[in-house]
């Protein structure tokens, strides 16, 4: 488990067992596949729609190596008039659910649910400094299936039946390549079937009228679940805003909803400016010398139409669609309880969120009615404790049976990456004295930070992260141009990951060692990256990876090296990712891709999400053994003890014999801990727990090690002060 997922089981555990209590949640239980390739990962279910709880905290993550989350609800809704059920009753009104409170369970049928690769998925492990192998991975991947023809790098296939008599099919594609990792291409298929459950026979043929697919998202855009303004982990403070619905002239020629994190409702905007989350002080033991002033929440989220039938005859895409925009109480009553089967229930869902047409003004427009929003006025909630979320229908399509309609969408995450928002933060804080009292919009607002060449105000900083989400919206529209309806790969792929990546710990060295696919091609060589202490890199320094092979000025790693060996310090643990470079630069006219660059395989194909570290070998005798460090004191500065992280709190018991055990015992003489070291270093590490799993006291403690191999016992002390 990362780092940051340790660190926020309380924030994800806490609303979760609330969310167990919640009146009209059903309980039926869905498979979920992750689809995980690059810097964005969802978690999707095999029920079409993702509701409340459902993801545990771990979904629509972004940046994925900050394992920090940006969606708490997925609503799919499909809705339709006059429909014949299967046990003969007609109503005005029919609408499925799947979310925000209800499961989809005796509405929404699972039929299919498959995950599908171009290439067989990447293998990698690491042994530990223990000699324990683990298979390294923050999701492990279901896949079903190879196909080297796939549209995409990964795709999931969810199939649907409902009580409606429609069909969905949902296929959601992502790709590896460097410049398309952070969006997913979610493409939508209504056919009318007739089939109302989940065997094959038909209940129903019938024309169904009226047909729309029906999105509401919620987003929860935090690296947090509370900031220092007010709760932001279930998206009460996330600000809504849309182009395209014709309500305005806008400077782009797309469809598209986005959203971004607004004010907290406690927040003071008069005299602090908190636009972005600048991380000011650590809030809580994770990363205690984060007060580095890091924007934490830099990101901005959305979905983007690439395409709407016209109607089941013309396949063409109509500009029209979404034909329903706006907003909605994220708490409002037809979001709880709903049921397909009660009428009027379905006549207040549809007629209440799917057929609104274009609501006007927007939902960011309703808050801060000047439209510059790098100001951060205004409070998102206007006044509702959960705020709002983005909702927009697709239709009224007219189905008769055997048609079919398609949708297709694009879902992404962009913005400052975490090196950026860390020098844009740092900067801020240090322009304001380093005290929040001087954080005040005015400075915020104040063209004053340089980087890369261009001076621009924190929150222009902040705001560019919607240039760069439009971006991707951008590329995304022209990979699905490119694509042929998604059924030839769009983009230059790059080369092949490596098949297997093994890092193991060792005496004196961690070793790395690589394969490649049979059919990958030549590379230009490979790039090797590591990080001390943290998964995510250390927040001081933006979470950079240092490149420690294969780059200008570092070991070369040519085309045929499948090894590198990595002296390190001994005891500090490391993480590590392997690029292939490719031979090739990328030519003129690439879709969705610059031209003249190498591209490399995607970082997290081979990323490690546990900790490698070196070793020394086995003392000469028993009695030559150190305690370090001793004393021990928590306090003390990180030069004369272990650091932070997974290793702050622990002794090493350094130069043992390779096969002893080591028992620690209270100076009154009660056993606390009995350690088994068996695996022929020298080294052993103890993070100051009993065997009952209690943190030790400070006192004076004693070691007794007794050597396996020649019968000999040492004895000695240390000190623990807290």
């Amino acid at each position: 488990m990362n780092m940051f997922d340790r660190t926020r089981t309380l924030a994800i555990l806490l609303p979760l067992v609330a969310w167990l209590f919640l009146p009209g949640v059903s309980r039926a239980q869905f498979k979920n596949k992750p689809l995980a390739v690059g810097n964005l990962v969802y978690q999707y279910s095999e029920v079409g729609g993702e509701r409340e709880g459902w993801y545990s905290g771990r979904s629509l993550r972004w940046p994925r190596i900050l394992a920090q989350d940006n969606t708490r609800v997925n609503v799919v809704w499909i809705g339709a008039r006059n429909v014949q059920r299967a046990d003969g009753q007609t109503q005005d009104y029919m609408v499925v659910h799947v979310g925000p409170r209800v499961s989809g369970a005796g509405e929404m049928f699972p039929i299919e649910f498959r995950t599908v690769s171009r290439f067989e998925p990447p293998t990698v492990t690491v042994k530990l400094g223990s000699g324990q192998e683990l298979e390294s991975t923050d999701y492990f991947v279901d896949n079903d299936a190879v196909n080297p023809n796939l549209p995409a790098d990964r795709m999931i296939y969810t199939e649907v039946n409902t009580a409606l008599g429609i069909t969905m099919k949902r296929r959601a594609y992502a790709f590896g390549q460097e410049y398309n990792d952070n969006y997913h291409i979610q493409e939508f298929v209504l056919i009318n079937t007739g089939n109302m459950d989940d065997d094959e026979e038909i209940e129903v043929e019938q024309t169904l009228e009226g047909v729309y697919l029906h999105f509401q998202k919620r987003y929860q855009l935090a690296e947090f679940s509370y900031h220092p303004g007010g709760p932001d982990g279930w998206g009460a403070n996330v600000m809504n805003d849309i182009v395209g619905d014709g309500m305005e002239d806008y400077e782009v020629d797309f469809r598209a909803q986005y959203t971004w994190l607004g004010n907290a409702r406690n927040a003071d905007a008069a005299t602090f400016d908190e636009a972005g989350y600048p991380m000011l002080a650590p809030l809580d033991w994770s990363q205690p010398s984060d007060s580095s002033g890091r924007l934490t929440v830099p990101q901005f989220v959305g979905t983007v139409t690439l395409h709407a039938d016209t109607s089941p005859s013309d396949r063409t895409d109509d500009p029209a669609q979404p034909s329903s925009t706006g907003h909605i109480d994220s708490d409002a009553p037809i979001l709880s309880g709903n049921d397909a089967f009660d009428s009027d229930r379905s006549r207040a869902d549809y007629l209440g969120a799917i057929e609104v047409g274009h609501m006007y003004p927007h939902h960011a427009d309703i808050v801060d009615p000047d439209g510059d929003f790098t100001e951060q006025d205004g409070t998102p909630q206007l006044g509702k404790a959960g705020g709002y979320s983005s909702m927009y229908s697709y239709g009224p399509y007219t189905l008769a049976p055997g048609d079919s309609v398609r949708i297709v969408i694009a879902e992404g995450v962009d913005g400052l990456d975490p090196y950026e928002a860390f020098v844009v933060g740092s900067e801020f804080k240090r322009l304001a004295n380093h005290r929040r009292d001087q954080m005040t919009p005015e400075l915020a607002q104040t063209p004053n930070i340089t980087y890369r060449g261009l001076t621009l105000s924190k929150n222009q900083w902040w705001f560019s992260g919607k240039d760069s989400l439009f971006q991707t919206f951008q590329r995304a529209l022209d990979v699905y141009a490119a694509s042929n309806e998604m059924t030839t790969y769009p983009i230059p792929a790059g080369p092949l990951p490596p098949k297997v990546f093994r890092v193991e710990s060792g005496v004196d060295n961690v070793n790395l060692s690589w394969e490649l696919y049979p059919e990958a091609e030549t590379p230009a060589g490979f790039e090797l990256y590591r990080a001390r202490t943290y998964v995510e890199g250390p927040a001081d320094d933006g979470f950079r990876y240092t490149c420690i092979a294969g780059c200008p000025g570092t070991p070369e790693l040519g085309p045929s090296a499948r090894s590198f060996s990595d002296p390190l310090p001994r005891g500090i643990e490391q993480y590590y990712y392997l690029q292939v470079v490719s031979n090739e630069v990328t030519p003129a006219g690439s879709v969705a891709t610059p031209a003249g660059v190498r591209l490399k395989s995607n970082r997290y194909y081979t990323q490690t999400w546990d900790p490698a570290s070196t070793s020394r070998g086995p003392g000469a005798t028993t009695s030559s053994f150190k305690i370090v460090p001793n004393p021990l004191n928590i306090a003390a500065n990180e030069s004369v003890r272990y650091t932070r992280g997974n290793t702050a709190d622990r002794i090493g018991f350094l130069d043992i014999p390779g096969q002893c055990t080591i028992r620690i015992y209270t100076e009154t003489g009660e056993l606390v801990k009995t350690i088994e070291h068996t695996t022929g270093t020298g080294d052993e590490y103890w993070n100051l727990t009993t065997d009952s799993q209690q943190v030790i006291v400070s006192g004076l403690y004693i070691v007794v090690v007794d050597n396996h191999e020649d019968g000999s016992r040492a004895i000695k002390k240390f000190v623990v002060i807290r």
